[in-house]
């Protein structure tokens, strides 16, 4: 019963986030927003269960967002791309 459990984690591809001069903002399931660089970002020590992970950043100066719900698995890492559109 203690395998059910276990933390797992999502590793998050954002294709353009690259492009995001400022950066980009992570939040998951509603928490406090987080800063990030780049296209990658790995969120860890997730309950199993489905998350909702939402992504926020300005290309060119428009703002762009993204969000999806993720299925975490017991001791599992979920893959997820996004595009901020």
């Amino acid at each position: 019963m203690a395998d059910a459990t276990r933390p797992g984690g999502i590793n998050l591809t954002v294709a353009n986030g690259d492009a995001c001069a400022d950066g980009w903002t992570l939040t998951v399931d509603g928490g406090s927003p987080t800063h990030r660089n780049g296209k990658t970002a790995a969120i860890g020590d997730l309950a199993p269960d489905q998350h909702t992970v939402i992504v926020e950043g300005k290309i060119t100066d428009a703002p762009k967002r993204a969000e999806k719900i993720v299925a975490v698995s017991a001791g599992a890492i979920a893959e997820c791309s996004l595009t901020l559109e």
